[in-house]
């Protein structure tokens, strides 16, 4: 039986930084994961997520409840692989769930892309993250493996561009990059 792992945070919020606090949660969401101080909400494979604000003293009192879906084991169950379920999406073979993991990378990929749209390279954290994903997203068999080594390819030429600095280069490879993907998605999807 399927149980769900449950995550709970309250955080004393300003009148004034109440609006910058729910464009943080939306980046967050957007990126799979937020740092609010020494806590860190993983949005990556939630299944809810529940935020509200309560007038207090200074500002507001916000919570923000986040639900996951856990393997079918014990609730309580502390195997490497529920633990990691509970946390980031990950199944049990070790590897992050599959569509957990492409809907990050689409978030990223579109991160990536306004970036260069608006002339900047994109950031460190953001494409360190892509192009690992890109290559765990590489080893799900039967999602395109045909499109795999030209896909790699494609990553490594991009992040050498970047690396580079070559905002020129890099538009181009990001291009290449998203005619490959979607040759693949064109067959997959």
């Amino acid at each position: 039986m399927s149980s769900e792992s449950k995550r709970k945070y309250e955080f004393m919020v300003g009148a004034e930084e109440a609006p910058d606090f729910l464009a943080k949660i939306a980046e967050g969401m957007r990126q799979g994961c937020l740092s609010i101080g020494d806590v860190e909400l993983v949005f990556d494979g939630f299944k809810s997520l529940s935020l509200s604000f309560k007038e207090s003293v200074g500002g507001y009192k916000a919570k923000v409840k986040l639900k996951y879906a856990q393997p079918d084991h014990a609730p309580d169950c502390e195997c490497p692989a529920c633990k990691a379920a509970q946390e980031y999406g990950i199944g049990k073979e070790g590897k992050p769930k599959y569509g957990s993991l492409k809907k990050r990378m689409k978030s990223d990929f579109k991160a990536i892309h306004q970036a260069l749209r608006n002339g900047a390279l994109p950031g460190g954290d953001v494409m360190a993250r892509f192009i690992e994903d890109s290559r765990v997203m590489c080893t799900y068999p039967g999602k395109g493996d045909e499109y795999y080594p030209q896909y790699l390819e494609a990553v490594d030429a991009f992040a050498v561009a970047v690396e580079q600095g070559d905002l020129q280069a890099a538009t181009a490879r990001q291009n290449d990059l998203y005619q490959r993907m979607q040759d693949c998605h064109d067959e997959y999807k």
